[in-house]
């Protein structure tokens, strides 16, 4: 049995494949242990739909990572005991799970999923087909639903996975600094 710190890594897994494995390689060499549902040996609940479980493993996580792209995910109307998130993808129904519960989440937006927003902030007409940008609107729509939480939960830009790095390294020194200072 592992005593390593948990933390909940979520985003949509197959696009940022790459990004998440030098997610879960830094916070292995932190000494932390990442849960991540496409990892071998990821815990499933029995009856439960995979999706579900998820929010189930995050609320034994302290921390919480959210990497959101441009892909959405698959939406799913089925989430067991937890129906509040009825027609949510995974990522979103994680993120909103995590500061439902009080988590320290920290959500990483790419910078151009943040300049779409501000752009369709502005005149949603101008972003209504994004499929050529690869966007889902949907995504959008998450986006906008994170930035009007009262209060709102901290967000940072990111290009790349060495930008989330680089400010989870920051966040993770003031976090120690805040319980052991």
């Amino acid at each position: 049995m592992s005593h390593a710190l948990q933390v909940f890594v979520s985003s949509t897994c197959h696009e940022l494949r790459d990004l998440r494995a030098a997610i879960r390689a830094w916070l292995v060499d932190l000494g932390m242990q990442p849960v991540m549902s496409d990892d071998p040996g990821f815990q499933h609940a029995d009856g439960m739909p995979p999706y579900a479980a998820c929010l189930r493993a995050l609320e034994d996580c302290p921390l919480v990572i959210v990497v959101i792209d441009r892909r959405y995910g698959q939406s799913f109307e089925d989430w067991g005991p937890y129906q509040d998130y009825k027609g949510y993808a995974p990522t979103h129904a994680e993120v909103q799970h995590a500061i439902k519960l009080g988590k320290r989440a920290f959500i990483y937006v790419h910078q151009d999923v943040w300049n779409f927003y501000e752009v369709w902030r502005q005149n949603p007409a101008a972003i209504s087909d994004c499929s050529i940008q690869g966007l889902d609107v949907k995504t959008l729509l998450m986006f906008q639903d994170l930035k009007h939480m009262q209060p709102a939960p901290w967000i940072e830009k990111f290009e790349n996975v060495s930008d989330v790095i680089k400010s989870l390294r920051l966040e993770f020194v003031n976090l120690s600094c805040c319980r052991f200072g």
